[in-house]
């Protein structure tokens, strides 16, 4: 991606992503790459382009699990697994 490709946008919703461990152990790097690289690049280059909104969209992997209560982008994270442990 490059700049040209966010700008003009006022928010990306950010669904892209390898989402369980299996597929992730099939090829960690690429799964490192997708998940982690990438979505630093099109955050880094959203905020180059002055899109007001970047909403991430995750599973409970980064959160864990909550039971009855409710998380929000301001929760603590608690990885399920080391494979997601990447900090805000």
């Amino acid at each position: 991606m490059d700049l040209a490709d966010v700008k003009g946008y006022d928010a990306i919703l950010h669904l892209a992503g390898l989402s369980n461990d299996p597929l992730g152990f099939l090829n960690p790097e690429l799964t490192g790459e997708i998940n982690h690289h990438a979505s630093v690049r099109i955050a880094e280059l959203a905020i180059e382009a002055g899109v007001k909104r970047f909403i991430f969209s995750s599973s409970c992997s980064n959160y864990g699990a909550a039971g009855d209560d409710l998380l929000s982008e301001d929760s603590d994270l608690n990885p399920v697994t080391r494979r997601m442990a990447f900090r805000k």
